[in-house]
């Protein structure tokens, strides 16, 4: 799971919004498989999404976030 802690959290406040008007739902996967703590399959099911798409949706959603709180961190 990805490590939100080391990220500075004003930054992670200002981008997990910025995400959520991006992609509503990778923004809804980070907060199941994050705050919520529901595996992969388990947050697919929720949203009613095929796992293999919950999937892509994750690694799209680490890899913005990531990109983005690390340009505002420069």
């Amino acid at each position: 799971m990805m490590n939100f802690a080391n990220w500075p959290r004003t930054n992670w406040r200002t981008k997990y919004p910025a995400l959520a008007r991006r992609d509503p739902v990778s923004a809804d996967l980070v907060k199941m498989r994050y705050f919520a703590g529901l595996s992969m399959s388990e947050a697919a099911q929720a949203l009613g999404i095929p796992l293999r798409t919950a999937e892509r949706l994750w690694t799209f959603a680490k890899t913005w976030l990531h990109k983005e709180i690390s340009a505002a961190r420069s």
